[in-house]
């Protein structure tokens, strides 16, 4: 059995990574839990300075729409090649946030009225104003966004403005 009695200790939040302070931030957006938001930094990294804008990260993720037009023959568009994990994830996150009142699960819901559930999900995941694009902001360095875990966003967009005031 062991001296855990069969069941090894879970670790607290926050601990034990090296971008625990931002899988917390980043759990802090509806539909994102703490170990969704592991997984979407372990596909990501901490690095978003390798992405210049969220639609990159869109497209490195497989979420950004294709065009597939040959001459006057336009087939069925779909979403490009990319990450799958990352692509699961989003769209995980996406779903989400189908019962919130946020904006994302209003769209989620208008979008899946309209289109079916696959498709709203992928689109909800995708463009860079939804869930992958808020990611980004998140995760990019020199964001407000990505302050310590016990300040919020505007603390720390508060404080950074006051000590450019100041001198």
């Amino acid at each position: 059995m062991g001296r855990h009695g069969g069941r090894r200790p879970v670790p607290r939040p926050g601990t034990g990574c090296r971008g625990a302070a931002r899988g917390v931030r980043l759990a802090e957006i509806p539909g994102v839990s703490l170990k969704l938001a592991r997984e979407i930094i372990a596909e990501t990294g901490l690095d978003m300075a390798r992405f210049p804008t969220a639609d990159h990260l869109v497209s490195w993720g497989g979420l950004a729409p294709v065009a597939r037009q040959s001459g006057s023959r336009q087939r069925k568009p779909s979403t490009g090649q990319g990450d799958v994990y990352l692509k699961t994830y989003c769209a995980q996150a996406a779903n989400g946030t189908a019962n919130t009142g946020t904006f994302l699960g209003e769209r989620l819901r208008r979008l899946t009225r309209r289109l079916g559930t696959t498709k709203a999900s992928v689109l909800s995941a995708g463009p860079s104003w939804s869930s992958s694009g808020i990611f980004w902001l998140t995760l990019r360095p020199g964001s407000p966004t990505s302050a310590p875990a016990g300040t919020t966003g505007r603390q720390a967009a508060t404080a950074g403005s006051a000590a450019t005031s100041a001198s």
